[in-house]
């Protein structure tokens, strides 16, 4: 994370991370702020608070003029946020990095502060909320409270609902579908064999050798990506928000209702090993 907050009770006593902040400036296009999604996750398995401060809409420049427009971050980002934050009982939201519907400098139309030109103005309305939230996440931690007792503060209800609202205001009905055709699809978990052996050099597969606990489950999303270069971002990030926005109802990995498979058909098991 950029900024991590931590407590240390008495000089014989380690310092404990009370507080992971990300802060992005990138365009919320494509898969920029799924790429951030795994530091939350790891916050949330730690049962730490984790904050992450990104535009929530952002002009693009294009070479073409008329292909220039506003980019919106995705649905899938505040419900992924919301659902870690449900399953793992610690306070999980984002906060807007505040734009402009004018071009008000020459960075663009975001705001800056002017204390710290490369920050977030410190005066915008979301901005002091965060602030509030970090005074009352300290004052929580020296009396002895756990996280989840912050769930019940007004602050951190108001951030969550805010969150719920955006979800669906600007993704209507997308909890039934996923992101891309392109990126992904469901099928029967009894057809699984059929897909491996069908998009696979394989041949042949044994269903058996699956765990039970796999195989148990009536659906499994395959996550797709005609990618010819293995990398982790934006990937990794975009696995998990698909793993929380289609498949989790728990904290634990084998808390799912749907599995969970990965499919990069232009890679070898050598550009992979190569990596590592």
């Amino acid at each position: 994370p950029d900024v991590i907050i931590t407590y240390q009770e008495n000089e014989r006593s380690i310092e404990v991370p009370i507080l992971s902040i990300e802060i992005s400036k990138q365009t919320p296009m494509g898969q920029n702020t799924f790429q951030r999604f795994p530091r939350a996750v790891a916050s949330a398995e730690f049962d730490v608070p984790f904050v992450i401060i990104f535009p929530e809409k952002d002009w693009v420049e294009r070479e073409k003029k008329e292909n220039s427009g506003w980019e919106h971050a995705s649905p899938f980002v505040f419900n992924s946020l919301k659902k870690l934050s449900e399953l793992h009982k610690v306070p999980i939201f984002s906060i807007n990095w505040s734009s402009s519907d004018k071009k008000i400098s020459l960075k663009g139309y975001k705001y800056y502060d002017k204390e710290f030109p490369n920050m977030p103005d410190s005066k915008r309305k979301e901005m002091k909320k965060l602030f509030s939230f970090i005074n009352l996440l300290i004052k929580n931690t020296l009396d002895g409270n756990s996280a989840y007792k912050l769930l019940e503060s007004k602050i951190v209800k108001d951030f969550i609902d805010d969150m719920d609202e955006k979800r669906f205001s600007k993704g209507g009905d997308f909890l039934k579908k996923i992101p891309s055709k392109g990126s992904g699809r469901v099928i029967k978990t009894k057809d699984l064999k059929k897909y491996i052996v069908n998009t696979s050099k394989l041949g042949k597969f044994n269903f058996k050798i699956l765990p039970d606990y796999i195989r148990a489950k009536d659906e499994s999303l395959i996550f797709y990506s005609e990618t010819n270069n293995f990398r982790a971002d934006p990937y990794a990030g975009t696995m998990l928000v698909y793993d929380y926005s289609f498949c989790r109802h728990g904290k634990e990995k084998k808390d799912r209702h749907t599995n969970l498979f990965v499919h990069f058909p232009k890679l070898t098991f050598k550009d992979i090993e190569c990596k590592y």
